[in-house]
This record gives C-alpha cells, sequence and structure tokens, in this order.
C-alpha cells in the first residue's frame, strides 16, 4: 500500500484507540478509499530497481523473505520510489504455495496459486487493485515463475536441470523449493462487493480456477483447452448431447423434380449431421470440420486416444465446426495473466478474454442432458427441466421420494439406491456407463448433518457423511462438463462443518474442475421464503467456469430497477385453483376452536424455509384457522401445480422441505444452460420451408437419438464432394432417378442437414 496520510491501510487492523475504522467511515468512503491509489508527489514511478546486485524490473518475480506476506511471491506490475527517503516499493500481484490455501489445493513441491482480492465497485483492471505493495527490503531473491493450463506433472522436468545428485532427499526437495521453478495452473479470487465490504471481511463470492490457454504466454506450456476437456471426457457435442431430429416427407403432390439447393462454398458448410462412413475426400473439406467437438477422422491420421473407437460411429454423430470462445464468466473483462515471466510481459496486460464466436445453429430438439444425484422428489430436476435441460437419470435411496420422481419424469430413470451403489452399477457395463454420462450433473447429498440446526447425533449422518465423500467417484462415471451443488450456508460456518466444505473443494480440484461458491439469499431468486443456502457451480478441465446468477428480486426495488419485488406467500398460495389441484383438500386440516393460531402477514415472504417436518414458526395458512394442505407447501416451495409427491402426507412433506425450490434451480440451470450455449456457439433458429413445397410439406414425428441407442440409429446417404470443385455440395440418394420419372409418386427421401448462411434448410430423412 502506498504510504499516504489520509488512506488507512485495508491489511491492518485500526490501531488509533482500538477505533474500528469501518463504523466511523460511511460506505461511500470506503469505496473511495481504494487500494493502490494513483502514485503523486512524493512518489515517483520507476522502470527498474537493483537488489544485491539484480535488476528488478516490470514482469520479474520475486520472494518474499519478511513481513506480512513472507514466504510468498510477487510478480512485479510497478517499482515506486519515495524521493523523500529514497525508499522502494515494489507493487505486483501476489502468488501463494498450494500448501497455503486450506487443503483447497494439492500440496505439491513449488506449485503455486495467483490469489487477488477484488472489490465488485472498483472499476480499475484487476492487476492494479488487487495488486499487494511491500517495501524492497522485504524482498529475498529473484525466481522464475511460469504460467500453464497443463496438468500436472508437466512443469516437474524444471527439477531435473538443477544439480542435485549426491543430495539426500529432503535436501534435494529443499534445494528445489528454494531454487526452482515455480509452477502456477491456479487462480483464486476472493470477491468483495465494495471496498467497506472488504474491511469487513464480508465476502460475496470465491472462485478458484485453472489458467486457461488464453493466458499462457509460453508455448510450451500451452495446450489447446478441447484437448484438456477431450483427455477429462472425450469428445464433446456441442450444444448437448441429446439429439432430438424431425424428418419431412413430401405430399404425393410434390414436384419431384425440383433440384436441391446447394453450397455455393464449402467454408459456408457449417453442420452435418448423421453422415455415412465414408469420408470426405476434400483435403480443404477436411479442415474445414476438423475442430472441436467433431469426430471426422482424417484417412491418414490414426484415431487417438479420445476419439471414437470405429468408424462407423463416427459417421452417426454430429459433426461441427471449430469455434472461439470465451474461456469464462470472470475473463470478460480482465485477463491479468503472462506466463512468460522470465522477461517482462508485454504491454496492457490487462485485456478482454472475449473472442468472436462463430455461430452454428443447434439441432431440432438438442439439449444439454442432465443427471440429479440425490435426487429426492424432483425439486431440482423439475428446475432443470424448466430450464431446457434434458433428464436423463436421477437417484436417491429414500424409496418414496423415488416414487415420486418416477411419476413426475417418466421419460428418464431413476435408481432407487446409495451413492456408491449408483457408482458401481455405473461401472458394470458399456451402456451402464453411456447412462451415467451427462453434459450437467446436479450433486447436493443431504444436507442435514451440516446444518447450524443439526445439535445432535441423527442416524443418517454417515451414510450423509459418506454422500459427500461420493462426489470424486460420481464425477469419474459421469464425467459431466459442468456439476453444480446447493448446501446449507452452515458448511462454511458451522463448528466442525468447514472441513467437509474443503474436502470438498480438494475433490474437485483434484480432478482439475474449476470451481465457484457463493452464499446466495433464494428470496432474491424468486422463491417465497427467507432461505440461504450455498451454491457451488463447477466445471471439468478445458471447460467455461458458469457464473452464478445476480439477484432478480428484492424487498423494495429502485425506480428503474429491472429487479421485481419479492414473491410473497399470499402470491404463491393465491396461484392455486379451487377445484382441480391435487393434494389440496382442506378438509380436516382446520384447527379446533380455541387452538387457532396467530395470523401472519402473507403479504411478505415466509421469515424461515419450508422444514421437512412442516414444522416451522409459520407452516400454517396466513389466517391462522388451518394448516397448510401438502400443495400449499409445493407451491410455497415454487413447485408447479402439476407436480406429484407419492406417500402419505407427512412423507410427502418432508419430500418437499427437502427439495431445492424449483424457481431457484429454473434460474441457475438457465442461467448455466445460456453460457453454455454462448461458449459452444450454437444459436436457436428458426426452420425455413422452401417457399415451393411450404403447403406440401408434411412433418413427421421426431426421431429420438441418444447416447444409448446411436448404434440403432439409421444410417443417412452419404455426403459426396467433387474433388474438382470444392464449391459445390451434393447428395446422392438412390430414388432421384425415380423421382424425376415419377412426379407425383409419394417417397420418402433421405439426405442430410445442411446450413446455409442465410437460412437451415431441412431436407428429407
Amino acid at each position: 500500500m502506498l504510504p499516504t496520510q489520509s488512506l488507512p491501510d485495508p491489511h491492518k487492523p485500526a490501531t488509533n484507540n482500538n477505533t474500528d475504522l469501518t463504523e466511523i467511515m460511511t460506505d461511500v468512503q470506503w469505496s473511495e478509499a481504494h487500494r493502490n491509489p494513483p502514485i503523486v508527489e512524493p512518489f515517483l514511478a520507476i522502470a527498474n530497481a537493483t537488489m544485491d546486485g539484480r535488476k528488478l524490473c516490470h514482469g520479474r518475480t520475486v520472494e518474499l523473505g519478511s513481513g506480512q506476506f513472507a514466504g510468498d511471491f510477487l510478480r512485479i506490475t510497478q517499482i515506486i520510489r519515495d524521493t523523500s527517503t529514497t525508499e522502494i516499493f515494489l507493487r505486483g500481484l501476489r502468488f501463494r504455495r498450494t500448501r497455503c490455501l486450506e487443503h483447497m489445493l494439492i500440496k505439491r513441491l513449488n506449485e503455486v496459486c495467483l490469489q487477488v482480492e477484488i472489490d465488485a465497485d472498483d472499476h480499475r483492471p484487476v492487476e492494479e487493485q488487487s495488486a499487494i505493495q511491500v517495501p524492497l527490503s522485504e524482498v529475498s531473491k529473484t525466481r522464475r515463475l511460469i504460467i500453464t493450463n497443463r496438468n500436472f506433472p508437466w512443469g516437474q522436468q524444471h527439477e531435473k536441470v538443477m544439480s542435485t545428485e549426491g543430495l539426500s532427499t529432503q535436501k534435494r526437495q529443499q534445494k528445489v523449493e528454494e531454487t526452482g521453478a515455480l509452477i502456477c495452473r491456479w487462480r483464486f479470487f476472493v470477491i468483495y462487493a465494495s471496498a467497506a465490504d472488504r474491511a469487513r471481511n464480508k465476502i460475496s463470492s470465491h472462485i478458484l480456477q485453472r489458467f486457461t490457454s488464453s493466458d499462457v504466454k509460453i508455448l510450451e506450456a500451452r495446450i489447446d483447452e478441447d484437448d484438456n476437456r477431450n483427455e477429462w471426457r472425450g469428445v464433446t457435442i456441442l450444444g448437448g448431447d441429446f439429439k432430438l431430429l424431425t424428418r419431412k416427407r413430401k405430399s404425393p403432390d410434390r414436384e419431384q423434380s425440383t433440384p436441391r439447393k446447394s453450397l455455393t462454398n464449402i467454408t459456408r458448410l457449417r453442420q452435418l449431421s448423421l453422415c455415412s462412413d465414408q469420408s470426405p475426400t476434400s483435403e480443404a473439406v477436411s479442415k474445414g470440420l476438423q475442430g472441436r467437438g467433431f469426430l471426422y477422422k482424417s484417412p491418414t491420421k490414426s484415431a487417438g486416444p479420445s476419439e471414437s473407437p470405429s468408424p462407423s460411429r463416427d459417421a452417426r454423430r454430429i459433426l461441427f465446426p471449430k469455434t472461439n470462445r470465451r474461456t469464462s464468466s470472470i475473463s470478460r473483462g480482465i485477463n491479468p495473466f503472462s506466463s512468460d515471466l522470465s522477461s517482462p510481459p508485454a504491454s496492457g496486460l490487462v485485456q478482454a478474454a472475449t473472442t468472436i464466436t462463430m455461430r452454428v445453429p443447434k439441432l431440432p430438439g438438442q439439449r444439454y442432458t442432465f443427471g440429479d444425484a440425490f435426487c429426492g422428489s424432483g425439486g431440482t430436476t423439475r428446475g432443470a427441466q424448466m430450464a431446457g435441460l434434458k433428464v436423463k437419470w436421477g437417484f436417491d435411496f429414500d424409496a418414496t421420494a423415488c416414487e415420486s420422481w418416477r411419476v413426475n419424469f417418466p421419460e428418464a430413470e431413476c435408481f432407487q439406491m446409495e451413492a456408491f451403489a449408483f457408482i458401481n452399477k455405473a461401472k458394470t457395463s458399456e451402456r451402464s456407463k453411456k447412462i451415467a454420462h451427462v453434459d450437467i450433473l446436479h450433486a447436493s447429498c443431504p444436507c442435514q448433518f451440516f446444518s447450524p440446526a443439526h445439535t445432535r447425533e441423527g442416524p443418517n449422518d454417515e451414510m450423509n457423511t459418506a454422500s459427500l465423500f461420493a462426489v470424486s467417484e460420481l464425477l469419474m462415471v459421469t464425467r459431466p462438463r459442468i456439476v453444480t451443488f446447493e448446501q446449507t450456508f452452515g458448511i462454511l460456518t458451522t463448528p466442525g462443518r468447514r472441513q467437509y466444505f474443503l474436502a470438498l473443494v480438494h475433490m474437485l480440484t483434484k480432478l482439475n474442475f474449476s470451481v465457484r461458491w457463493k452464499v446466495v439469499h433464494l428470496q432474491t431468486w424468486g422463491v417465497p421464503a427467507r432461505r440461504q443456502r450455498l451454491i457451488m457451480v463447477s466445471s471439468c478441465p478445458g471447460e467455461i467456469l458458469p457464473s452464478i446468477p445476480d439477484a432478480t428480486h428484492t424487498e423494495f426495488p429502485p425506480h428503474g430497477s429491472s429487479l421485481k419485488p419479492f414473491t410473497t406467500a399470499n402470491q404463491a398460495l393465491n396461484s392455486i385453483p379451487r377445484y382441480g389441484v391435487s393434494d389440496h383438500d382442506v378438509r380436516g386440516l382446520q384447527f379446533s376452536p380455541g387452538q387457532y393460531r396467530e395470523p401472519w402477514d402473507g403479504n411478505k415472504i415466509l421469515t424461515q424455509c419450508i422444514t421437512t417436518g412442516g414444522s416451522g414458526k409459520y407452516n400454517y395458512h396466513p389466517d391462522g384457522f388451518r394448516n397448510l394442505t401438502v400443495r400449499e407447501y409445493a407451491v410455497l416451495q415454487t413447485y408447479p401445480l402439476d407436480h406429484v409427491f407419492s406417500g402419505p402426507r407427512t412423507q410427502q412433506i418432508r419430500q418437499i422441505g427437502n427439495s431445492v425450490p424449483c424457481a431457484a434451480a429454473h434460474l441457475l440451470f438457465s442461467s448455466i444452460r445460456k453460457e453454455l450455449e454462448e461458449a459452444d456457439g450454437v444459436v436457436e433458429l428458426p426452420i425455413i420451408i422452401d417457399s415451393n413445397d411450404e403447403d406440401d410439406a408434411i412433418m413427421e414425428p421426431p426421431i429420438v437419438i441418444d447416447s444409448d441407442d446411436e448404434d440403432d440409429a439409421p444410417i443417412q446417404p452419404p455426403i459426396v464432394i467433387d474433388p474438382e470443385d470444392e464449391g459445390d455440395v451434393t447428395t446422392t440418394d438412390k430414388n432421384d432417378d425415380a423421382g424425376r420419372k415419377q412426379k407425383k409418386k409419394q417417397q420418402t427421401n433421405k439426405e442430410a442437414f445442411a446450413v446455409d448462411d442465410s437460412d437451415i434448410i431441412v431436407l428429407d430423412d
């Protein structure tokens, strides 16, 4: 921190008679009290400094040997001289050894993590606002720091170039730690809403994220993000692994001799669907088709481990062109990372990481697949379905909850079993593995043990904690792109529970998953009850890290704000029709005279969340005359009116109380779906029927193709590319000759999807 008479140091507690500065300074004053203020007299920015004969300059990395940050490392961004005292200060980004991050990262020799603190109301670049400042006298030595997005053990080869012969293992490790290259794969963001919140240590959210290829400058240290993702889960279908294809049949009156549209330029070919085993022969075409998401195999290139095992399977998948994409939501505006720290980085260190994305159309009905671990009666599942995800499976050990889930999601598979039983089942066969694989996984194990209200041992404590430790193996069998968690906030704050949260983060980062987390007040997401929940979003290697949605509701929306007022209990209760709704029989729920409860204001949100036993402070009707019906409990948890609950009333209320509110899940997964679509470069486009046959088009029922029945998918005629004219693309059709001769004869043509820049042509199946 630049020495100044007017600004306090947020890193240090107030020392003036134990006065808390947050009590005498307003939020505005604290917001204005930015860290690292502009350099003004008597301070002067200088280009370099000298320490023990070594030249220090912008981009060099030094180790701090004393002071507040002793043992950490600083990559220099500014060198400042106090002209009144000739003292020199260094500003820069702070790197810490991974062993210093509460076990969230694996402890490895000379592995470090960038750690920065961000004020959301400070619009300066991250490298400027989050830099730390130390006197030059606290620097002990210079070090080499390499930023990489490659997986461990890359980077450990730097130890081998050191002369450690004849040293014991302990002394060898000590020498490497003291003088070897530092490898950084991770960055840790601590985000505050404002400078005032930072002064109070009121953290808004955390992000523990892998560096991406766009952050890495050294070619040797960089790997394409698609390769990282393919190593984790194989080739990924952009836009979602579930494919719903429609086919159009021409009417008998259709003129059969209408020429088929062709593409005038091979670079305009955006998407091919269900091609035959015959590969394109043009080298230019093959180059255009290769890239992220492709299963196309070059005839001269052998299949790698991440490619499909057989050409026939390749041919039945959907091909997508390579697209550029942003690397994470936080990197849209900040990219403070240059990796070749042996020399000063280029100017303009903080740059936008957003790149122009080439858009490709989604196939009709194509969706991201979803699996719900510990699904209960389906609150999260319902929200995911409402968000447009394809529900593939769910599992839970509770028989009654599974019965409810099956009734509500008959097109998906429900497994009544514990987590480890599901994991073992998923390992039994290739078909089981295919079923288990999903694009998005939700895994919220039972939270009772971690709740602040849990003050005595429960019968399921051991199973609940074991479920948490099943997450690592669950990820291994499901191989998701994105995984989400919802937990009680008590796992962060309750004594003796935080280690479980840290263990969960450790399990994710051990598999190279990036993760962000935030405590969300669900009433700000449209839930009519006060409820604090820990929301975690995690992404696999090579994948973007989706954001956690901002608030959509508030108690008193400011004028002109897009925020809505809180959803009240009465608004939820009044959404239930008087007749025609299940589980809404009020008979037998009235209190006896003299046992009426105190009425409560239904025009506000519930002051407490719905509990599993329905025994909360105001878990009765606002008029105080009766208990709530099961349907009323359900709408207060934002379930839709047609959601069914099995079992007796007590079991139904327990299922509802254990649920993630559907509105919260809907908002979360809608946000994730949109960000994935943006990253994948896919877009929903209308299907345009040729004006010549619009009246004659007859749409047949859709063909559903998923990972379980790809081998049974009908094979389409091959795409044939004229090697002498790459600008023309035609398809062969065994019925063409017959179609030309018999103009009004009904037939089904089989062709692939072809996508033009101007429209989408749904050709015949």
